[in-house]
């Protein structure tokens, strides 16, 4: 019994020795989970603070280069998810522990200038190699690449001309012409600045100034109404059409005009029988003509007639409708301003014998009453 008391308390002893000496990973964890707590906006120094932006920022940016062809419904489902900077800040998205363990330590020693002057001189870097071209050398890339924009969209449009063009090649088109802009200015502000770039322009000056689009056929003929195929053939037709001069709902002047017609017919057999017929077939020929094309030509002096004594009859009917308004409108204000007169002097009167009364009450003597 002893030895197992003995047991007992020896292992009981050793629990107590791990609780109060844990080791050293034990204890890493436990600062880890207290630094933790401590959120990173307030942690961290300034410098550190806008380092690390500076770096979510970079990254951002390089992700969205290598995703640039990415499908509208790719963007779409992007901007639905939440906004993306919020999302990569670290100082809201990460702890400290985890913001440590990223950042290398030779660059947490180096301070926030230094890494600022060795950025600004990765992007010189960049700069160069990209080829900005000085001053003094001629821009040919620039001529070059506008040549082959040209070739594109001359293929573009032989396309077009071909078979109709579909969405995603008009847009393509579209934005070919506007770098083919961009690219033009650009070259034309180059030459301006430098005067040596103008004698090497000239070379290139062709590849830019040949180009040009090709006319389109117009979409109105000379009487601006719509052409629908790719022949006009109004332009073949030079003879003037037939004016219509018995048009119109003003009868009283048609039927004026028919009648000189007629007169001048009648004379004209009195002295030549022929031109008279002739006239005679060329008017009815014009009238025969101008209603093919679907114009009304009211020569039908019966028809006139009747046309204008209707009119008469609408502007008599109209008339005495108009009268009738006017008398019951003027009715109804003689009745207004009759009452209006009663009201008034009924008033007057309703103040004197108010007045009268209150004279009697105080013992004034009233001549009359």
């Amino acid at each position: 019994k002893m030895k197992a008391k003995k047991k007992v308390n020896i292992d009981d002893s050793d629990n107590d020795n791990t609780a109060v000496n844990p080791g050293p990973e034990a204890d890493l964890d436990f600062f880890r989970r207290v630094l933790d707590t401590i959120p990173p906006a307030s942690f961290f120094s300034d410098d550190a603070k806008d380092r690390l932006l500076q770096e979510s920022e970079e990254s951002t940016s390089e992700s969205d280069e290598i995703d640039g062809d990415v499908s509208k419904k790719r963007k779409k489902e992007q901007k639905q998810k939440g906004n993306k900077k919020k999302k990569l800040n670290p100082l809201q998205s990460k702890t400290v522990s985890q913001i440590q363990f990223e950042s290398e330590p030779a660059e947490e020693d180096e301070p926030y200038s230094k890494i600022k002057e060795k950025q600004k001189h990765k992007h010189k870097g960049k700069n160069k190699k990209s080829g900005g071209g000085g001053e003094g050398t001629p821009d040919v890339s620039k001529a070059a690449r506008l040549d082959v924009l040209q070739q594109k969209l001359l293929e573009m449009q032989k396309l077009g001309k071909e078979r109709s063009l579909t969405s995603i090649e008009v847009q393509e088109q579209k934005r070919l012409r506007r770098k083919e802009s961009k690219l033009k200015s650009k070259v034309k502000k180059k030459k301006n600045k430098n005067p040596a770039l103008k004698a090497a322009g000239q070379v290139n000056g062709d590849a830019m100034a040949g180009y040009k689009s090709p006319e389109r056929p117009s979409v109105v003929d000379k009487e601006g109404k719509l052409v629908f195929s790719k022949f006009d053939f109004t332009k073949n037709d030079e003879k003037e059409k037939p004016k219509n001069s018995l048009h119109g709902k003003d009868f009283k002047r048609l039927l004026e005009k028919i009648e000189k017609r007629k007169s001048k017919i009648e004379n004209l057999k009195e002295k030549d029988a022929e031109k008279a017929k002739k006239l005679e077939q060329r008017n009815a020929w014009q009238s025969v003509m101008l209603r093919a094309e679907g114009e009304k030509v009211k020569d039908d002096p019966a028809l006139l007639k009747k046309a204008l004594k209707k009119k008469e009859k609408m502007r008599e009917k109209k008339k005495a409708k108009w009268t009738e308004r006017q008398d019951t409108v003027n009715k109804k204000i003689e009745k207004r301003q009759e009452k209006r007169q009663k009201n008034i002097k009924e008033r007057k009167q309703t103040k004197k014998d108010k007045k009268i009364k209150q004279a009697k009450k105080k013992g004034r003597m009233i001549p009359g009453f």
